[in-house]
């Protein structure tokens, strides 16, 4: 389970991953907070080891 949470802009203000592996997972919804990242830059980030996080990925283009 991933929860994305963004402002009306698109833009990352926080989200929850309720997986196997979650402390690894979050990391990269943190970083997209910390640098203001929006859903769509987080949708088109190469994830380039599919894994969990391909999670955050598929989250993310579904707010874009």
């Amino acid at each position: 389970f991933v929860k994305l949470i963004t402002d009306k802009r698109g833009v990352l203000l926080g989200g929850t991953v309720v997986a196997p592996h979650a402390a690894e997972i979050i990391q990269e919804i943190a970083l997209g907070v910390k640098y203001g990242m929006t859903a769509r830059q987080l949708a088109e980030t190469p994830h380039t080891f599919l894994s969990w996080s391909e999670a955050v990925r598929v989250a993310a283009g579904k707010l874009v």
